[in-house]
């Protein structure tokens, strides 16, 4: 992934136009490249998954300072904090390496 473009594109996407946040920025998107390595089980990340990581960006930096809320209410609307929200669950899933199934010692 070319961290400079993903970083600018975060930046547009979060409607930042300084750079003062770029460090924060850079990890978000580090850690949000290696979930979606982690949920595809890929060692690298395919081009077409690199707005879904910008986006699972946008929610790391949107959700800071809610860790742990499963749910807040403001104004009687009520917004759910899902850990993996389903539209990118869907394009990480099209990635998704197949996986083969060990067998435990007690299976064999």
């Amino acid at each position: 992934m070319d961290s400079t473009l993903a970083l600018s594109r975060l930046r547009t996407l979060l409607g930042l136009e300084d750079t003062e946040e770029d460090g924060l920025l850079a990890v978000l998107l580090m850690q949000s490249e290696a979930l979606a390595l982690a949920v595809t089980g890929r060692r690298e990340l395919p081009e077409g998954l690199v707005p879904a990581v910008i986006e699972l960006a946008v929610l790391r930096y949107n959700r800071r300072g809610l860790e742990g809320e499963s749910a807040r209410t403001e104004g009687g609307v009520t917004a759910r904090m899902d850990a993996l929200p389903e539209d990118i669950r869907r394009q990480l899933r099209t990635y998704t390496l197949a996986r083969a199934g060990v067998k435990t010692c007690a299976e064999s």
